[in-house]
Formats: C-alpha cells, sequence, structure tokens
C-alpha cells in the first residue's frame, strides 16, 4: 500500500556505483545478472550487467575504475544469438560468446542517458566465473541452448514450445505474438504463476504416483526451484514461487490455512525485501493486480456464471474476468488500451495451452533418448500449434477498448 500509494519509493535494488561517471565510460566489465531480452524492433537485446569495473576518459585520461551494481545494457543480435540454431556466428565475428546469465561480457559503447541504457557496440569474454556458481551458471546455459537447438527443429511449434518452457521468443512468430497480446492473452506468452503452477503440479503428481503422497511437497518445491533456475526469475516467476512457498511451509508446520488475501499480502512485502527494484516494472504490477482481482472478484463473479454454464467454465471465466477488471486501469495508462476480448479467449486457449505445454515436456526427454521420434512428435506438436494460432487469430480480430 505504501508503494502503490506513492508514499514509498521503490529504488533500484543496486544502484551502480563507481569513481567514474557512467556519462564518461565507454567500457563496461561485469556478469550478465537476467537473461537478454529481445526489444519490440527485433534488433537488439536487453539485459542487466552486475558492473565489476568500468573504462573512460575523464580529464584527459583514460580511467579505469572498479564498479558495483547493475546496469541496463542494449546488446546486438548478433552478438546473443551468436550461438543460436538458425544463426550463423560465422557472419557475426561472435563465434563462441556466450550472452546467457552468469557469464561475464565486456562491452564497449556509450551510455544514454535518457534511456538509462548503455548502448554496446562491440562485447569480448563471454567466459564464467571459476567455482560453483560459475559452473552451475555454465550448465545452465548450455541445457537453454541445447533446449533451442531442439525445439528449433519442430519450426513455429518449437518456437511456442521454447517460450512457454523457458521464457525465450526468439522463435515465435511475430504475427503470433501480436495476435495474443491483441486477443488480451500475452500472459500466457509471458512466464508467470499459471506456468509454475504447470510444473509444480506436474512434479507433485509424478512423485504421488511412484512414491505415494508422503514428502510430495520435496517434489513440489524441487520442481518450482528448477523451473524458475531454468527460465529465470522474472517478477511474475519469483511472486509465485514465494506464495508457493508459504503455502508449503503452512503446510509443514501443520498450521491453519492462511487466507489467500494474506498470502498474497506477505508475498508481496517479501519480494519487496528481496528484489525491490522488480515492484517498479509493468510485469509485477500486472501480475499483483490480476492476482488480487481474482481473490477480490472471481467468487462473486462465478456464482453468476454458474447459473448459465456448467461449474467448471464458469469458475475459469469468473477468474479470467477478475483478473481483467482489476488490470484494466493500468492496462489504460500503461498501453492505452484494454482487450476485453481476453475474457472468452483464455477459457478457450488455455486448455489447448495446458495440452501443448504437457505433450512438449512429454516430448523432450523422449527426443533426447531416442531423436528418431523428433519428427512423431514434431508432427503432433503442429497440428495443435495450428488449432491454437487459428483460435487465437480468431480472437484476436475483436476490437479492443481504447482510451
Amino acid at each position: 500500500m505504501l508503494y502503490y500509494g506513492g508514499m514509498m519509493p521503490c529504488s533500484r535494488a543496486k544502484p551502480c556505483r563507481s569513481l567514474l561517471p557512467l556519462e564518461a565510460a565507454d567500457s563496461v566489465c561485469g556478469t550478465i545478472s537476467s537473461n537478454p531480452v529481445k526489444t519490440a524492433s527485433g534488433h537488439s537485446y536487453v539485459s542487466q550487467l552486475r558492473l565489476s569495473s568500468v573504462e573512460g576518459q575523464a580529464a584527459g585520461a583514460c580511467i579505469r575504475s572498479q564498479a558495483e551494481g547493475c546496469i541496463s545494457v542494449l546488446l546486438p543480435v548478433r552478438f546473443v544469438e551468436s550461438r543460436y540454431p538458425g544463426r550463423i556466428a560465422a557472419r557475426t565475428g561472435a563465434q563462441g560468446l556466450c550472452c546467457e546469465a552468469g557469464a561475464r561480457l565486456c562491452c564497449s559503447g556509450r551510455w544514454e542517458p535518457e534511456s538509462g541504457l548503455f548502448l554496446v557496440s562491440t562485447v569480448s569474454d563471454g567466459s564464467f566465473s571459476a567455482g560453483i556458481a560459475g559452473t552451475i551458471a555454465r550448465f545452465r546455459a548450455a541445457c537453454r541452448i541445447a533446449f533451442r537447438r531442439l525445439l528449433y527443429g519442430w519450426g513455429d511449434a518449437g518456437g511456442l514450445a521454447l517460450s512457454l518452457l523457458a521464457g525465450a521468443r526468439e522463435y515465435t512468430e511475430p504475427e503470433l505474438g501480436d495476435s495474443f497480446r491483441n486477443a488480451g492473452l500475452s500472459h500466457i506468452l509471458a512466464l508467470s504463476g499459471m506456468h509454475l503452477s504447470f510444473f509444480s503440479g506436474l512434479a507433485c503428481s509424478l512423485w504421488s504416483r511412484v512414491f505415494g503422497r508422503r514428502y510430495a511437497f520435496l517434489a513440489q518445491l524441487a520442481g518450482i526451484s528448477c523451473f524458475i533456475w531454468f527460465a529465470g526469475a522474472t517478477p511474475s516467476l519469483v511472486r509465485a514461487g514465494i506464495s508457493a512457498l508459504i503455502m508449503v511451509l503452512c503446510g509443514l508446520v501443520s498450521c491453519k490455512s492462511p487466507g489467500s488475501l494474506a498470502v498474497l499480502a506477505a508475498t508481496f512485502m517479501i519480494h519487496l525485501l528481496l528484489r525491490p527494484g522488480d515492484l517498479g516494472t509493468a510485469a509485477a504490477e500486472l501480475s499483483y493486480g490480476a492476482l488480487l482481482g481474482i481473490l477480490l472478484c472471481a467468487r462473486r463473479l462465478e456464482r453468476i456464471a454458474a447459473r448459465w454454464i456448467p461449474p467448471a467454465a464458469a469458475r475459469a471465466l469468473a477468474a479470467s474476468a477478475g483478473a481483467q477488471i482489476a488490470t484494466a486501469p493500468l492496462s489504460l495508462k500503461l498501453f492505452g488500451s484494454v482487450m476485453p476480448a481476453g475474457i472468452v479467449a483464455s477459457l478457450a486457449v488455455s486448455p489447448m495451452v495446458s495440452a501443448f505445454m504437457s505433450l512438449a515436456l512429454a516430448a523432450v526427454p523422449c527426443c533426447l533418448a531416442m531423436p528418431f521420434l523428433s519428427p512423431f512428435f514434431g508432427c503432433i506438436l503442429k497440428g495443435i500449434y495450428k488449432v491454437t494460432a487459428c483460435t487465437v487469430s480468431f480472437f484476436a480480430k475483436v476490437p479492443p477498448l481504447e482510451l
């Protein structure tokens, strides 16, 4: 309440500090702390760099200074995608360069105060630090690249699977991404609590089938941790992870089941303490707003909808409507429009996406163990993809409400 009421400003979690002002720096070195995200233009990526040193000209001399804190860097596509499948690294001059989280980079360029970005012209290094943390980061980067290479063979269906399972949209068709946005379904492509619930529920179900329900919470925690580690700690995933952890801990100590609003409030405060910079982003505001709308409105809306449609459909429709109602003012402020079609579209598309994710997740280990099965699974996934894409395109034709 203090933050959203404007009484407590939210500063950057790790502001940049160095003896040399960023305006004078022409070279920065540090470690990537977040997955690079492609910009809307498609010509560059934005990532967070945890600084270790900066270098530049000041008072007529070349100065190199230690630095700490995080800055946003704008990386050219040719460097980030140099190891991605379907990209020719030899043309980029960046063979072997890894731009995944945990990699060390030295970037030359200039600081742009207006946008708050360091515009990168050349990149070097791309190695990982020695020790356990560096080894884990290197293993994660290798897994994400291998995952991209496997799904690349499934064409457009693989691009959608990569977006849903790893939060990487490099191979998602731009037209499909626009259709999801125009249909009010952007939350399906953005990693959120829906995806985390899917993986934690799947891990818990598999454990219960094999070992029984005893210690099933360990499988649930493992599913949550592994997915956040692999996909990246986005604000919505961190929010969902904290909420799930609170619920699991309450179950372990056999305390009275806490109310959903109390869990959301506790999650917000813990999130504010751990990652205050997250809460100033649109992703976090929309995530908390949508969940608050579901908790406050869904039950009332469900009672109304249940008079005309089956209970399961009424429950899903009420949740979608509650999220839309709560986030409508923020969507109007940020984007200038609201997509009411998303209320019904979510009811139709979410089951298709869940089936698509389930099959893709089952296909990955099968294809790794038996590569000759890749065309078979690819054919099935492409069929589900086409049905999903057609459905999303249909709802995308509904005009939005604009200011």
